[in-house]
Protein backbone atom coordinates (compact mmCIF):
# COMPACT_ATOMS: atom_id res chain seq x y z
CA UNK A 1 0.00 0.00 0.00
CA UNK A 2 1.36 3.51 -0.34
CA UNK A 3 2.24 5.78 2.24
CA UNK A 4 -0.21 8.10 0.89
CA UNK A 5 -2.47 5.78 1.36
CA UNK A 6 -1.98 4.60 4.83
CA UNK A 7 -2.22 7.76 6.14
CA UNK A 8 -5.73 8.04 4.56
CA UNK A 9 -6.71 5.06 5.43
CA UNK A 10 -5.33 5.84 9.66
CA UNK A 11 -7.07 8.86 9.74
CA UNK A 12 -10.21 7.59 8.60
CA UNK A 13 -10.68 4.77 11.05
CA UNK A 14 -8.89 6.72 14.03
CA UNK A 15 -9.90 10.41 13.74
CA UNK A 16 -12.51 11.14 11.33
CA UNK A 17 -15.60 11.29 12.54
CA UNK A 18 -14.64 10.31 16.28
CA UNK A 19 -15.84 11.92 19.61
CA UNK A 20 -12.76 12.76 20.67
CA UNK A 21 -12.58 14.93 23.63
CA UNK A 22 -10.04 16.55 26.15
CA UNK A 23 -10.33 18.08 29.86
CA UNK A 24 -7.86 20.63 31.17
CA UNK A 25 -7.26 22.69 34.16
CA UNK A 26 -5.50 22.90 37.17
CA UNK A 27 -5.13 21.43 40.51
CA UNK A 28 -7.56 18.72 39.53
CA UNK A 29 -10.42 21.41 38.59
CA UNK A 30 -11.48 21.29 35.36
CA UNK A 31 -10.97 24.93 33.23
CA UNK A 32 -11.55 23.84 30.01
CA UNK A 33 -13.64 21.07 27.95
CA UNK A 34 -12.61 20.72 24.07
CA UNK A 35 -13.65 18.56 21.18
CA UNK A 36 -12.26 17.62 17.87
CA UNK A 37 -13.03 17.96 14.53
CA UNK A 38 -10.68 16.05 12.39
CA UNK A 39 -12.61 15.67 9.57
CA UNK A 40 -11.49 15.19 5.57
CA UNK A 41 -10.73 18.81 4.95
CA UNK A 42 -8.20 19.39 7.17
CA UNK A 43 -6.08 16.41 5.87
CA UNK A 44 -4.12 18.10 3.12
CA UNK A 45 -3.01 20.68 5.15
CA UNK A 46 -2.10 18.31 7.33
CA UNK A 47 -0.10 16.57 5.23
CA UNK A 48 1.28 19.28 3.96
CA UNK A 49 0.29 18.58 0.48
CA UNK A 50 -0.37 22.64 0.00
CA UNK A 51 3.30 22.62 -0.19
CA UNK A 52 3.93 21.19 -3.47
CA UNK A 53 4.37 24.36 -5.30
CA UNK A 54 6.71 22.33 -8.32
CA UNK A 55 2.95 20.33 -8.63
CA UNK A 56 0.82 23.26 -8.95
CA UNK A 57 -2.17 20.80 -9.98
CA UNK A 58 -1.97 19.50 -7.11
CA UNK A 59 -1.11 22.39 -4.37
CA UNK A 60 -4.17 24.72 -5.66
CA UNK A 61 -6.38 21.38 -5.63
CA UNK A 62 -8.91 20.86 -2.72
CA UNK A 63 -8.76 18.47 -0.56
CA UNK A 64 -11.42 16.36 -1.27
CA UNK A 65 -10.17 15.76 -5.13
CA UNK A 66 -7.00 15.07 -3.78
CA UNK A 67 -8.00 12.66 -1.11
CA UNK A 68 -9.77 10.61 -4.06
CA UNK A 69 -6.77 10.68 -6.09
CA UNK A 70 -4.84 9.21 -3.27
CA UNK A 71 -7.63 6.63 -2.98
CA UNK A 72 -7.11 5.62 -6.53
CA UNK A 73 -3.65 5.75 -6.59
CA UNK A 74 -3.56 8.25 -9.27
CA UNK A 75 -1.20 10.63 -6.57
CA UNK A 76 1.55 8.46 -4.30
CA UNK A 77 4.49 9.58 -3.02
CA UNK A 78 7.07 8.12 -5.26
CA UNK A 79 5.01 10.69 -7.50
CA UNK A 80 5.84 13.55 -5.71
CA UNK A 81 9.42 12.18 -4.44
CA UNK A 82 11.01 14.75 -7.27
CA UNK A 83 9.15 17.54 -4.89
CA UNK A 84 11.72 20.64 -3.55
CA UNK A 85 9.27 19.98 -0.23
CA UNK A 86 8.96 16.51 -0.33
CA UNK A 87 11.18 15.93 2.95
CA UNK A 88 8.62 18.19 4.85
CA UNK A 89 5.94 16.03 3.54
CA UNK A 90 7.22 12.87 4.59
CA UNK A 91 8.38 13.94 7.83
CA UNK A 92 5.23 15.33 8.59
CA UNK A 93 2.72 11.97 6.94
CA UNK A 94 5.43 10.27 10.11
CA UNK A 95 4.21 12.51 12.43
CA UNK A 96 -0.05 11.91 11.46
CA UNK A 97 0.23 8.59 12.07
CA UNK A 98 1.20 9.45 15.67
CA UNK A 99 -1.91 11.93 16.33
CA UNK A 100 -3.80 9.20 18.21
CA UNK A 101 -1.11 9.01 21.01
CA UNK A 102 -0.52 13.00 21.11
CA UNK A 103 -4.26 13.09 22.02
CA UNK A 104 -3.94 10.11 24.23
CA UNK A 105 -1.11 10.90 25.96
CA UNK A 106 -0.05 14.29 25.81
CA UNK A 107 0.31 16.15 29.38
CA UNK A 108 -0.56 19.58 28.62
CA UNK A 109 -2.28 21.85 26.18
CA UNK A 110 -0.76 25.11 25.70
CA UNK A 111 -2.86 28.09 24.63
CA UNK A 112 -1.44 31.37 22.52
CA UNK A 113 -1.50 34.54 23.80
CA UNK A 114 -1.25 36.22 20.26
CA UNK A 115 -2.92 33.31 18.29
CA UNK A 116 0.17 32.42 17.00
CA UNK A 117 3.24 29.56 17.73
CA UNK A 118 6.24 31.35 16.48
CA UNK A 119 4.93 31.22 12.60
CA UNK A 120 2.11 28.65 12.87
CA UNK A 121 -1.63 30.49 13.27
CA UNK A 122 -3.05 28.38 15.91
CA UNK A 123 -4.90 28.68 19.43
CA UNK A 124 -3.86 25.16 20.90
CA UNK A 125 -1.04 23.43 20.64
CA UNK A 126 -0.33 19.42 21.92
CA UNK A 127 2.94 18.33 22.17
CA UNK A 128 4.46 14.64 22.67
CA UNK A 129 7.52 13.17 22.65
CA UNK A 130 8.27 10.06 19.97
CA UNK A 131 11.66 7.71 20.59
CA UNK A 132 12.19 8.19 17.27
CA UNK A 133 10.70 11.20 15.66
CA UNK A 134 11.42 13.27 18.90
CA UNK A 135 9.14 16.30 20.06
CA UNK A 136 5.83 16.41 17.75
CA UNK A 137 3.88 19.33 17.96
CA UNK A 138 -0.13 19.02 16.39
CA UNK A 139 -1.36 22.65 16.07
CA UNK A 140 -4.95 23.22 16.51
CA UNK A 141 -7.42 26.05 15.91
CA UNK A 142 -10.99 27.21 16.70
CA UNK A 143 -13.53 26.15 14.25
CA UNK A 144 -17.10 28.32 13.46
CA UNK A 145 -18.93 24.87 15.21
CA UNK A 146 -16.80 25.47 18.72
CA UNK A 147 -14.60 22.73 18.01
CA UNK A 148 -11.08 22.69 17.90
CA UNK A 149 -9.91 21.31 14.24
CA UNK A 150 -5.73 20.39 13.39
CA UNK A 151 -3.85 23.00 11.20
CA UNK A 152 -0.55 21.73 10.94
CA UNK A 153 1.97 18.91 12.54
CA UNK A 154 5.27 18.75 12.79
CA UNK A 155 8.54 17.34 14.65
CA UNK A 156 11.67 18.85 15.64
CA UNK A 157 14.81 17.63 18.04
CA UNK A 158 14.56 21.70 19.77
CA UNK A 159 12.43 23.06 22.65
CA UNK A 160 11.78 26.02 20.64
CA UNK A 161 7.53 25.66 20.69
CA UNK A 162 7.73 24.67 24.02
CA UNK A 163 9.54 28.06 24.87
CA UNK A 164 6.66 30.35 23.30
CA UNK A 165 4.61 32.42 25.91
CA UNK A 166 1.49 30.78 26.05
CA UNK A 167 -1.00 29.61 28.93
CA UNK A 168 -0.80 26.28 29.87
CA UNK A 169 -3.34 23.31 31.22
CA UNK A 170 -3.10 20.17 32.62
CA UNK A 171 -4.99 17.23 30.46
CA UNK A 172 -7.04 15.67 33.18
CA UNK A 173 -7.89 11.83 33.25
CA UNK A 174 -12.10 11.70 31.52
CA UNK A 175 -13.14 9.86 34.01
CA UNK A 176 -12.11 12.38 36.91
CA UNK A 177 -14.06 14.54 35.16
CA UNK A 178 -16.65 12.24 34.92
CA UNK A 179 -17.12 11.41 38.57
CA UNK A 180 -16.59 14.94 39.72
CA UNK A 181 -19.70 15.97 37.19
CA UNK A 182 -21.66 13.09 39.09
CA UNK A 183 -20.75 14.13 42.55
CA UNK A 184 -22.30 17.52 41.76
CA UNK A 185 -25.10 16.75 39.92
CA UNK A 186 -26.06 14.35 43.21
CA UNK A 187 -25.47 17.73 45.23
CA UNK A 188 -27.30 19.50 43.07
CA UNK A 189 -30.32 17.25 43.17
CA UNK A 190 -30.31 17.36 46.33
CA UNK A 191 -29.90 20.85 46.99
CA UNK A 192 -33.17 20.50 44.79
CA UNK A 193 -34.96 18.46 46.23
CA UNK A 194 -34.68 20.50 49.97
CA UNK A 195 -35.72 23.18 48.16
CA UNK A 196 -39.01 21.68 46.67
CA UNK A 197 -39.42 20.11 50.05
CA UNK A 198 -39.70 23.66 51.54
CA UNK A 199 -41.45 25.05 48.65
CA UNK A 200 -44.14 22.21 48.75
CA UNK A 201 -44.66 23.15 52.95
CA UNK A 202 -44.76 26.71 51.64
CA UNK A 203 -47.72 26.12 49.18
CA UNK A 204 -49.63 23.70 51.81
CA UNK A 205 -49.56 26.72 54.13
CA UNK A 206 -50.75 29.25 51.35
CA UNK A 207 -53.25 26.67 50.04
CA UNK A 208 -54.82 26.93 53.51
CA UNK A 209 -54.96 30.86 53.67
CA UNK A 210 -55.99 31.01 49.92
CA UNK A 211 -58.57 28.60 51.30
CA UNK A 212 -59.84 30.74 54.14
CA UNK A 213 -59.53 34.01 52.09
CA UNK A 214 -61.60 32.52 49.45
CA UNK A 215 -64.58 31.91 51.74
CA UNK A 216 -68.03 33.31 51.18
CA UNK A 217 -69.08 35.81 53.71
CA UNK A 218 -72.09 33.85 54.53
CA UNK A 219 -69.77 30.51 55.22
CA UNK A 220 -67.97 33.62 57.54
CA UNK A 221 -71.11 34.03 59.30
CA UNK A 222 -72.07 30.52 59.54
CA UNK A 223 -68.72 29.63 61.34
CA UNK A 224 -68.88 32.91 63.64
CA UNK A 225 -72.36 31.71 64.89
CA UNK A 226 -71.36 28.24 65.03
CA UNK A 227 -68.53 29.83 67.14
CA UNK A 228 -70.74 31.63 69.39
CA UNK A 229 -73.31 28.62 69.51
CA UNK A 230 -70.36 26.62 71.25
CA UNK A 231 -69.25 29.16 73.29
CA UNK A 232 -72.68 30.16 74.77
CA UNK A 233 -73.28 26.62 75.17
CA UNK A 234 -70.39 26.29 77.52
CA UNK A 235 -70.89 29.51 79.08
CA UNK A 236 -74.22 28.15 80.08
CA UNK A 237 -72.98 24.77 81.50
CA UNK A 238 -70.72 26.79 83.72
CA UNK A 239 -73.30 28.91 85.09
CA UNK A 240 -75.49 25.52 86.01
CA UNK A 241 -72.61 24.10 87.33
CA UNK A 242 -72.07 27.56 89.84
CA UNK A 243 -75.82 27.41 90.77
CA UNK A 244 -75.58 24.05 91.84
CA UNK A 245 -72.64 24.53 93.85
CA UNK A 246 -74.65 27.86 95.68
CA UNK A 247 -77.17 25.21 96.11
CA UNK A 248 -75.51 23.01 97.36
CA UNK A 249 -73.46 25.46 99.77
CA UNK A 250 -76.95 27.31 100.96
CA UNK A 251 -78.47 23.82 102.21
CA UNK A 252 -74.96 23.06 104.29
CA UNK A 253 -75.27 26.49 105.96
CA UNK A 254 -79.03 25.56 106.64
CA UNK A 255 -78.46 22.41 108.07
CA UNK A 256 -75.95 23.43 110.67
CA UNK A 257 -78.59 26.77 111.49
CA UNK A 258 -81.12 23.98 112.10
CA UNK A 259 -78.58 21.31 114.31
CA UNK A 260 -77.67 24.48 116.16
CA UNK A 261 -81.29 25.51 116.91
CA UNK A 262 -81.89 21.59 117.71
CA UNK A 263 -79.24 21.57 120.46
CA UNK A 264 -80.10 25.17 121.99
CA UNK A 265 -83.68 23.70 122.61
CA UNK A 266 -82.63 20.19 124.33
CA UNK A 267 -80.57 22.14 126.70
CA UNK A 268 -83.26 24.55 127.75
CA UNK A 269 -85.61 21.58 128.43
CA UNK A 270 -83.17 20.25 130.04
CA UNK A 271 -82.20 23.18 132.20
CA UNK A 272 -86.03 22.83 133.06
CA UNK A 273 -86.04 19.65 134.50
CA UNK A 274 -83.53 20.27 136.45
CA UNK A 275 -85.02 23.17 138.44
CA UNK A 276 -88.18 20.47 139.00
CA UNK A 277 -86.08 17.73 141.14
Amino acid sequence: MDKLQEILNYYKDNLQNQEIELYAGRKGQQIMHLTFDFSSEHLKHLMGLHKLEDFPGYARESSNLLLKRIERGELTLDRISGSSQFAIIESRLDCILKIKDIVTNAKKISKSIKGRFLGIEADYMLSNKDEKLGNIHLFLKKGSNNKIVPVSILNCDHNKYLEVPCSQWTILPKERIEQQNKNRQEENTKKENTSNSSQQLGNEDNKSFCAYEEKSDDGIKTELRMSNKVNAEATQIVDERNKQSQLIEQNKQTEKVNQVGHSGKQNQQNNKKGRGK
